[in-house]
């Protein structure tokens, strides 16, 4: 507690129920335990004050200790994932990308309308094919959206926003046969 030295000067037994609130905090082996234990000491804490045994500021300081001993704690979890710090903003770090469930379905149906030969299927293939290789297979319009179907654009969306997130290719996720027979379909390129 070199954090919060009033609460060293605490006469017994309330020295010792902090510095037991505290471990608490620290050590909680769940989430549960670890707001049961953050409630508890923080109530405490406001009885050591209520007895006048610490000052209203250093109540507010030692329950900014304990909040932030309890924060560190609840990052650390297991049932939160992992130790490792959290990165919002980070790429997918594994090496091969995993189509979820969602976007599988949302890419199967691309590939499927992209295969036929509709007045959809030429727009689906551009888009489709600006991923696999928009230099050799041309652009996608995005103006072309407004030639496709609700479910299609959803779909089309889906894909899009899963591409940027993952940073991946066709061939990364298993469709480079897909694509190929794609290429060659609308743009003859092998």
């Amino acid at each position: 507690m070199s954090g919060a030295p009033f609460l060293r000067d605490l006469p017994e037994p309330y020295f010792s129920q902090s510095f037991s609130y505290l471990n608490a905090i620290q050590n909680a082996p769940s989430r549960h335990r670890l707001f049961e234990a953050l409630d508890l000491g923080l109530n405490f804490l406001r009885e050591l004050s209520a007895r006048g045994l610490i000052s209203p500021e250093d109540t507010v300081e030692a329950g900014r200790l304990w909040g932030d001993s309890a924060d560190k704690r609840l990052y650390a979890l297991p049932e939160l994932g992992s130790p490792a710090p959290i990165h919002p903003f980070a790429k997918n770090a594994t090496l091969e990308p995993v189509l979820d469930m969602a976007t599988q379905s949302a890419l199967e149906h691309l590939l499927a309308l992209a295969e036929r030969d509709t007045m959809q299927s030429r727009k689906v293939a551009n888009f489709l094919l600006a991923w696999w290789n928009a230099t050799e297979n041309g652009g996608f319009d995005f103006a072309d959206l407004h030639g496709l179907n609700a479910h299609t654009v959803s779909s089309c969306s889906a894909v899009f926003s899963w591409i940027g997130q993952n940073a991946a290719t066709p061939e990364a996720i298993g469709y480079a046969p897909r694509f190929r027979a794609l290429a060659l379909k609308w743009h003859a390129v092998r």
